[in-house]
């Protein structure tokens, strides 16, 4: 029995050729992001400030410092969304593209299938723990889920250990995770 080797160095390429196309589309995501603004959303430290000119007797200016915290901590919430949607549609986009090819083994489509699932999964997750957050009445909350650790960022100047318990149940109850894997920070 003679093993045909050329029908694997051509699947080979294909996974190849397929991994240094997702490099590329990620890169070039990660430029035209980069090009178009000065700064990307990071995640929060907690210690967010407001600086208003203490020389200044002028009320506006101080009104219009608290204005644009107030819309840079929107911006935030809404940026991260919105960067993280971006990311996922490329990623799925290019998992569907993999499982569509008619050239790909049955297992690089079974492979890509699965994790078109794990990537709703973790899109469904994430929405229910930022919701669930939400309903216990906290403005805003961004959830961050990754094997084995989980962030929450909370639009809130400072939370209780009441409040904390509450975020660590709804995580702990909706994912699983040990509490020791879960981190909670706030955004103001």
């Amino acid at each position: 029995m003679r093993i045909n080797w050329s029908y694997f160095t051509k699947q080979r390429g294909i996974v190849i050729i397929s991994l240094v196309m997702c490099l590329v589309i990620l890169g070039s995501a990660n430029y035209i992001y980069t090009r178009n603004n000065t700064k990307a959303p990071e995640i929060p430290d907690g210690s967010d400030s407001v600086t208003v000119n203490p020389g200044s007797d002028d009320n506006n200016e101080g009104e219009q410092d608290q204005v644009t915290d107030s819309q840079t901590q929107q911006d935030y919430f809404e940026s991260y969304r919105a960067n993280r949607q971006s990311i996922r549609d490329m990623e799925m986009k290019y998992v569907q593209t993999i499982s569509g090819n008619d050239n790909a083994d049955a297992d690089v489509k079974k492979e890509a299938e699965a994790r078109l699932l794990s990537i709703a999964a973790l899109m469904e997750q994430e929405l229910k723990l930022e919701n669930l957050i939400k309903a216990k009445g906290f403005e805003d909350a961004i959830a961050f889920v990754e094997d084995g650790a989980i962030s929450i960022v909370v639009k809130a100047k400072e939370i209780n250990s009441n409040e904390a318990t509450k975020i660590l149940k709804i995580v702990v109850d909706e994912t699983g995770e040990p509490a020791q894997n879960v981190t909670i920070i706030t955004k103001t």
